[in-house]
């Protein structure tokens, strides 16, 4: 058995803060900018401290048991109990500082014939107390399967010393709810909202509403999951490949009623275990290692992609299927399709009516998507991907010869869109006399340049709501493909160094963050920021000496 508990801590800050100016003008004779202080700064660190604490105790209990019968078969199992009580000690009400605890026990089976054949069957029992008696505890199995098909007798493919199949089904469950839900199964109350007439001269006197139903029913969320791979190697595992094709359906997922009419009298939609989402993809990772005279060389890359799709989320229907969220996937984008920009008030006059505002030459042009001759919110479809990349891959690469070593790592990713907008990045969407501008601000669209496809629309004293609504315009791909990890090293033989007292040595310098490839250039998108705005991933070299005496 196994008990852990406590945390107690205390933050010190010492901070001081800049000037800030914004420039006013052009001095027409010197070409000199004319700044204007904004805000004063401080010259002096100020300083305070916070403390805060949390108590956790947990009780874990484990019991195990292996054992091999008449060499062929190989049984083991494992019974579990865990316990944990968990208070925060920095809780802003007396709701949450409520202990948070959860209690469950596991059992699992496995065996194995000949080390050919395999099963394994896992159960946990858990309980939590977010729901209510009746609900609190769940019953969640799991099973599996493998056949090592490399290690029949009957096997005679020399070249593939490995082929493993796999298979697995298991329900998985989740307790987590929205922070705002502490005891999501009881209705809360709560003033401001609403009120009446009192009095002979009437004021209004605030009063007490129902503000949260809750949900009486409430229960576990669950995943079925389902996975089917192999494990493959040749030639001695010089190469190897691993695959798996996965599926998870989740279901009883607690949503926010979006159905609810507004005659219904409620201060806040009701909670509802009714979502259900779907995930699918393939995960793989490959590996190639050998030497070649004095050469060791490897090469090894991983390769993922997931997509989800939203089955129901309790949304309305619309008159246009094109706008429903249900059938696409988690934080899919919505906007409009942009075809460029106005080049004159001719082709303004002649194209459909766009409801954001006055539209002027050098104005983005929207699609008329359902061809009712006016462009608004109905005319918003899906557009690009969501911000979670659903390819994720890497790959890279190690040699090693007479002491020398080198390597290199890639990571990417792809099919992932983000958005773009914000003051910061928006020429004068303050008004001209605030915030800077980005040089891309030179690619717009002029009088003297009236190219539709210009990275930028007109300029204008403030924003332009036309210009800046959701659209194809206004997001960006985050693609991208960077090298992660660069090091060369070299180990000295021992022959050399042994006169020194050593018996190893090596030195070495490791680059992070050596390089980014992106169709983006304007900053990093693995951000994933919409202006710009984030502290970029830095680059990072070192040095350094490993030896043991």
């Amino acid at each position: 058995p196994t008990f852990r508990s406590g945390l107690n801590n205390t933050i010190q800050k010492r901070n001081r803060s800049s000037s800030t100016y914004s420039v006013e003008n052009v001095d027409d004779e010197t070409g000199d900018l004319i700044v204007k202080l904004v805000t004063e700064g401080s010259e002096f660190l100020r300083y305070n401290t916070s403390s805060g604490s949390n108590r956790a105790i947990e009780a874990k209990a484990q019991l195990n048991y292996d054992k091999l019968f008449n060499v062929v078969h190989r049984v083991g199992g494992m019974l579990m109990y865990y316990q944990r009580d968990y208070i925060n000690g920095s809780a802003g009400s007396s709701i949450t500082a409520l202990p948070y605890r959860k209690q469950g026990i596991a059992l699992r089976g496995t065996y194995s014939f000949r080390d050919t054949y395999f099963g394994e069957f896992n159960i946990g029992y858990n309980g939590s107390e977010n729901f209510p008696k009746g609900k609190r505890f769940g019953v969640f199995p799991a099973g599996a399967i493998g056949y090592l098909l490399s290690s029949e007798p009957f096997w005679n493919v020399k070249a593939v010393n490995l082929l493993k199949l796999r298979a697995s089904l298991g329900l998985v469950g989740s307790d987590t709810l929205p922070s705002n839900l502490r005891y999501g199964y009881l209705s809360t109350w709560g003033s401001g909202l609403g009120g009446y007439g009192f009095g002979y001269n009437p004021s209004t006197v605030a009063g007490v509403g129902e503000a949260q139903i809750g949900v009486a029913d409430l229960t576990w969320e669950k995943g079925l999951k389902k996975n089917i791979g192999f494990e493959l190697g040749i030639f001695d595992n010089a190469f190897t490949m691993d695959v798996d094709f996965f599926h998870e359906r989740r279901s009883d997922i607690l949503i926010q009623r979006g159905t609810m009419p507004g005659i219904a009298g409620l201060n806040a939609a009701p909670y509802a275990n009714m979502g259900i989402m779907e995930n699918k993809g393939v995960e793989t990772t490959v590996e190639l290692s050998n030497n070649f005279d004095k050469l060791h060389y490897r090469f090894y890359g991983n390769f993922s992609f997931t997509r989800n799709k939203i089955i129901e989320m309790d949304e309305p229907k619309m008159e246009y299927e094109y706008r429903m969220r249900t059938g696409n996937p988690l934080g899919q984008r919505f906007g409009l399709i942009a075809e460029g920009l106005f080049a004159d008030q001719a082709e303004i006059d002649n194209s459909p009516e766009q409801k954001f505002g006055a539209v002027r030459p050098g104005d983005v042009k929207y699609k008329d998507i359902n061809n009712d001759g006016v462009v608004d919110a109905d005319d918003q479809t899906s557009i690009g991907y969501s911000n979670i990349p659903e390819i994720i891959y890497g790959f890279g690469t190690q040699l090693i010869w007479r002491g020398i070593d080198f390597g290199v790592f890639f990571r990417g990713q792809a099919r992932a869109t983000y958005s773009l907008g914000g003051s910061t990045f928006i020429p004068f969407s303050e008004g001209v006399g605030k915030g800077n501008v980005f040089d891309k601000a030179l690619d717009r669209w002029t009088v003297d340049n009236p190219d539709p496809n210009a990275f930028y629309p007109r300029h204008s004293d403030g924003r332009s709501t036309n210009n800046w609504q959701p659209s194809t315009r206004n997001i960006y791909d985050g693609s991208l493909l960077r090298l992660a990890d660069m090091e060369l090293g070299y180990t000295f033989d021992k022959k050399l160094i042994s006169f020194m007292g050593f018996q190893s040595l090596r030195i070495h310098v490791l680059a992070n963050n050596v390089a980014l490839f992106s169709p983006w250039d304007m900053w990093d998108p693995e951000t994933g920021t919409t202006n710009g705005d984030k502290y970029p991933i830095p680059r990072k070299i070192n040095f350094g000496i490993r030896t043991t005496f």
